[in-house]
């Protein structure tokens, strides 16, 4: 399956539970997309990707366990919605992914990148994957902390 073919496959889902590229297509597409964590050996979620406020949200080291609900409570609380608010959460998620679009983080992206290439070498597909990930908090960038 290739990437392209992703839209056509989750079309119509209600709900699809992921981690990484897949939470952020997704996501992208209106789908309410339920987090899962690396490593983790319980059956939690710190939430919905559109309310989930990390950098490194699909890390189990992130979060502390009062952090983490039964990825049962959470499509419960899902299925519990009306239709328009299931239509708004939706919309939730397409604006959360926006924040993470190339054309809305090229300009900073470029100047953070060309400041921190003068100080060493720096893997540019490493940089710029962390650059839209962190780009909420700004605390952060492909582990230079940021003043």
């Amino acid at each position: 399956m290739s990437i392209s073919e992703i839209p056509e496959i989750l079309k119509g889902a209600f709900i699809t539970i992921g981690s990484g590229l897949t939470t952020i297509q997704s996501s992208s597409l209106g789908i309410p997309t339920l987090v899962c964590l690396d490593s983790n050996p319980h059956f939690t979620s710190p939430g919905f990707f559109n309310s989930v406020n990390k950098s490194d949200y699909n890390e189990l080291e992130s979060y502390e366990v009062n952090e983490l609900s039964s990825i049962t409570n959470y499509i419960n609380k899902l299925c519990d919605k009306t239709e328009l608010e299931y239509i708004e959460f939706c919309n939730h998620h397409i604006e959360r992914t926006k924040l993470l679009s190339i054309e809305r983080n090229y300009g900073d992206f470029t100047k953070l990148f060309e400041k921190k290439a003068l100080g060493g070498n720096l893997n540019l597909f490493k940089y710029a994957w962390s650059f839209l990930v962190n780009r909420n908090s700004k605390v952060y960038l492909n582990r230079f902390k940021i003043k």
